[in-house]
């Protein structure tokens, strides 16, 4: 909504209102809770040109929600640092963290997911 509010023109720089936006944003923190989800629907074909659907689903709770974002930096920072990782340097960062170890990384806190449609 405010993006709109700045592409119309009403808002000039958002950097100037910052400072008030954040205030009023601190202002409903009392109607919120340690708890967030994630949803994700992926629709595509599968390798017979079937159509197919997946969805998945993350929850969690007790604040552990901004570790979801984090754990990719996280992860990738201990493989830098115990050389697991031989690539330096600006690079894609595909394949350098697997889907298992990413969810496994998550075992001691309050996060769940669940994948359907998988075959």
């Amino acid at each position: 909504m405010i993006s709109g509010l700045v592409r119309v023109g009403l808002i000039r720089k958002l950097g100037r209102v910052a400072p008030l936006l954040l205030r009023t944003w601190f202002l409903f923190d009392r109607f919120g809770t340690q708890n967030s989800a994630f949803h994700m629907l992926i629709n595509g074909t599968d390798k017979h040109g079937a159509g197919k659907q997946l969805t998945f689903k993350l929850t969690a709770r007790n604040g552990d929600g901004p570790y979801i974002p984090c754990m990719p930096a996280i992860l990738l920072t201990r493989k830098l640092a115990t050389r697991a990782i031989e690539t330096t340097g600006a690079t894609p960062c595909v394949d350098l963290i697997a889907l298992d170890e990413y969810l496994s990384a998550f075992g001691e806190m309050d996060i769940t997911w669940q994948v359907t449609g998988i075959d």
